[in-house]
């Protein structure tokens, strides 16, 4: 998929499988913040939904039934595997069989991400600009993520450069971080 999009990219020869997003970074030699995990949810409408966010954050369900008019539900391991054709932890982010593919804002940081190829001991490493490249058309970017207790905080004040009560005041005021990014983008 990438050599079609003629996007550039190191593959990493693994010493060992890896399943998990923690051991996947220190194989590679990336940071936890550039992996790209992939997760496949079913919507309300049993339609699949594949959400792409960094290695060291969690769905979080709210944000993504906003975004996805409904409640959704992550496929279990058979299910995965019959609609994508990969296991678990072998999701990649152009893995076939979904309808929709929801890129979390915070991957969008990093200049340089890192994610599975479908074999557990390959992992590939490619700049931003040509992953979003390669997904151009396929994805769209959301806020569909959370992490552990002020993680998300600590990423908001990196990503905006304000002090870190400011960014704790944008994400628990309701409305805020979206009135502060449409007054910056004026």
């Amino acid at each position: 998929w990438l050599d079609a999009k003629g996007v550039a990219y190191t593959v990493i020869e693994q010493d060992k499988a890896t399943g998990k997003c923690r051991d996947s970074a220190a194989e590679r030699g990336v940071s936890l913040k550039q992996i790209v995990k992939s997760l496949v949810f079913a919507d309300p409408e049993g339609r699949f939904v594949h959400c792409l966010l960094p290695g060291h954050l969690q769905v979080d369900e709210k944000k993504l039934a906003a975004v996805a008019g409904g409640e959704c539900t992550m496929l279990e391991s058979d299910a995965l595997l019959e609609t994508t054709g990969a296991r678990v932890g072998e999701v990649h982010p152009f893995v076939r069989g979904v309808t929709r593919r929801l890129l979390d804002r915070r991957v969008t940081l990093n200049s340089v991400v890192s994610f599975n190829t479908g074999d557990m001991t390959k992992g590939l490493v490619v700049e931003l600009a040509g992953f979003m490249k390669a997904l151009e058309g396929q994805v769209s970017v959301h806020d569909i993520a959370r992490g552990e207790d002020g993680e998300e905080v600590d990423d908001l004040a990196a990503e905006l450069g304000v002090p870190r009560h400011d960014a704790k005041f944008l994400l628990e005021t309701e409305g805020a971080l979206g009135y502060y990014t449409a007054w910056l983008l004026e």
